[in-house]
């Protein structure tokens, strides 16, 4: 063979394998852009892996926070409840110790009511008493006058029984001498 058939063939074979290589170049070019890609993509998903490992974890120590403050709560809620127990049990026996009241005070003024009435009788017959007793004062006067009166009358007729006797005594006498 000559030397051009094999520089001829040599140029052949290296542009065969520059074409081959142009052609595994491009390949490589493309698996390297696709990698790249790939790479980018998985470096991007471990950022979002790890943001999202940070975010799980700050979600947590917000979930534990959250979790005593709901304990804290639910203590608070079990207190209030608590207290509110015994004030609505203060508060039924502040009803009851104000029915007690309540009947008292009616029972009170019942009494008033009738100790009224009562004061009222007791006003209307010592009204009565004292007129009554106006009446034996106003009776009694016109007897003690009456009784002076007849006394001053007995005295008069035995003073004029007395002057009839003497004067018929003098008359008997007169007349027997």
């Amino acid at each position: 063979m000559t030397t051009d058939s094999s520089t001829d063939r040599l140029d052949a074979l290296q542009q065969e394998f520059a074409t081959i290589l142009e052609s595994r170049l491009g390949d490589l070019s493309r698996t390297l852009q696709r990698s790249e890609v790939t790479t980018r993509r998985i470096v991007a998903t471990e950022m979002e892996i790890k943001r999202h490992e940070s975010d799980a974890s700050r979600m947590e120590s917000e979930l534990d926070r959250l979790r005593d403050s709901a304990a804290e709560i639910a203590g608070r809620r079990i207190s209030i409840e608590s207290e509110h127990a015994e004030l609505l049990h203060r508060q039924t026996d502040e009803q009851a110790a104000l029915e007690l009241l309540e009947a008292e005070v009616r029972s009170a003024d019942g009494e008033n009511a009738t100790a009224r009435r009562r004061l009222a009788q007791l006003e209307e017959e010592a009204s009565a008493l004292r007129q009554d007793n106006a009446d034996l004062k106003t009776k009694l006067r016109t007897i003690e006058e009456n009784i002076a009166r007849m006394k001053a009358l007995r005295e008069e007729i035995m003073s004029s029984i007395s002057e009839g006797t003497s004067q018929l005594k003098r008359l008997s006498g007169t007349g027997l001498d």
